[in-house]
């Protein structure tokens, strides 16, 4: 009750109807809807939870929500936005097969979706082994696409990590001194120097 004080109404309500009913108190947890619906409608109110308990790490809540966005006749359609929920959902349950087989069918569908290709050059990534040839080809396209996102550093910092290890040593020092240019930090100079040194190129 306290942590929801502090949310949209719409948030909140949704978070305590979830909450009744993990406790399958049907009543309170029908209450709770209708209260919900009144303040930004089912759909808006159910997202906008999803999001906060997916940032808050919560996925016996997280998986309550996602269950009602899938049931009922007034079921979200889906959208990027709710594919990378799902897909963050299941990658924190270690459903790597649901995940990626989720992220695909979403990225055919929004081929341009920035958000999505991030994601799925994060699965490939966590996988490592030979994933992480495919996550190099996933970081790319998501780099050569346009628009802002949060994690574009770090992205382009585990491409030319993944191009140092495997001796694309030209392509690394690319990377890297593009990310030395943007957010210059200890991991960019060191990538930096050591792709410089692999090509030769002491002086730099």
């Amino acid at each position: 009750e306290v942590a929801t004080h502090y949310l949209s109404n719409g948030v909140s309500w949704t978070v305590r109807k979830i909450y009744h009913m993990l406790l399958e108190d049907t009543i309170s947890s029908d209450m709770c809807a209708i209260e919900a619906d009144k303040h930004g409608g089912k759909q808006a109110a159910h997202m906008a939870a999803a999001r906060f308990l997916l940032q808050l790490n919560v996925p016996t809540y997280l998986e309550g929500v996602l269950r009602e966005l899938k049931l009922g006749d007034d079921a979200t359609e889906p959208n990027a936005e709710l594919s990378a929920i799902f897909a963050q959902f299941h990658i924190g349950r270690g459903e790597v097969e649901q995940a990626t087989a989720l992220l695909d069918k979403s990225i055919e569908s929004d081929v341009s979706n920035l958000e999505l290709w991030i994601l799925r050059g994060h699965l490939n990534y966590s996988q490592g082994g030979d994933k992480l040839a495919e996550a190099a080809s996933v970081y790319q396209r998501a780099l050569d696409l346009p628009g802002e996102h949060d994690e574009r550093d770090l992205i382009r910092n585990r491409l030319a990590t993944i191009y140092l290890e495997s001796k694309a040593y030209a392509d690394a020092k690319t990377l890297y001194l593009e990310a030395s240019a943007k957010t210059a930090s200890a991991l960019t100079w060191e990538g930096t120097g050591i792709a410089c040194y692999r090509l030769g190129n002491l002086t730099e």
